[in-house]
């Protein structure tokens, strides 16, 4: 962690102790912990073996009334909308490249864990299937907060993976399963702004 000196002025002809207003602004980049995750599958054979990392889990908000130039996502209104996101990654063995062309079932099970006397805990989902071709994918959920059943409070937030089965008649099972930890969001009353 790195700490930031700030430098006041405190003179004696100086009767206000003064920061500089750079130091008082906000840094969203370093609102975050580090992710920390891994991933497991099941197939190890002449094809395989396949396998996936999970990366970059992100939250995107926009305020219609920013109260800062730089706004963080990392606050949101009740009613602000947000998507929170997780990007997956395939290796390219045989198998893999075949399972892609099946129409592979990926979900993501994005784990909101609540502090705060008022914050709940809840689970949102973001499915999808993979493509021909295709071994990168980004699963994304988005909805607002009050609809999607977050109560004001502090979340952490996970995301849990599942991968398989595929969508046809060669339907298989589960083959892999993942997380990756975490994000951290704040939500608050939307009415609750000023009116600038």
């Amino acid at each position: 962690m790195q700490l930031e000196t700030i430098a006041l002025d405190a003179s004696p002809s100086s009767s206000v102790v003064s920061a500089p207003a750079a130091a008082l602004a906000p840094n969203p980049a370093n609102a975050q912990p580090v992710q920390i995750g891994t991933t497991e599958t099941y197939s190890d054979n002449i094809l395989g073996p396949v396998g996936f990392t999970l990366s970059n889990l992100r939250i995107a908000a926009k305020n219609k009334k920013p109260a800062y130039a730089v706004q963080t996502p990392y606050i949101i209104g009740s009613e602000e909308q947000f998507s929170i996101s997780v990007d997956i990654e395939f290796n390219k063995s045989p198998l893999s490249v075949l399972l892609m062309c099946l129409k592979t079932r990926m979900v993501i099970d994005f784990a909101f864990e609540g502090y705060g006397k008022d914050a709940v805990e809840t689970h949102l989902k973001a499915t999808g299937l993979t493509q021909k071709g295709e071994f990168k994918y980004t699963l994304t959920y988005t909805s607002n907060a009050a609809a999607a059943g977050l109560t004001s409070g502090l979340y952490s937030i996970a995301a849990i993976s599942t991968i398989g089965p595929v969508e046809n008649e060669c339907s298989s099972c589960v083959f892999g399963h993942g997380y990756l930890d975490r994000l951290l969001v704040q939500v608050y009353p939307s009415n609750e702004e000023c009116g600038i």
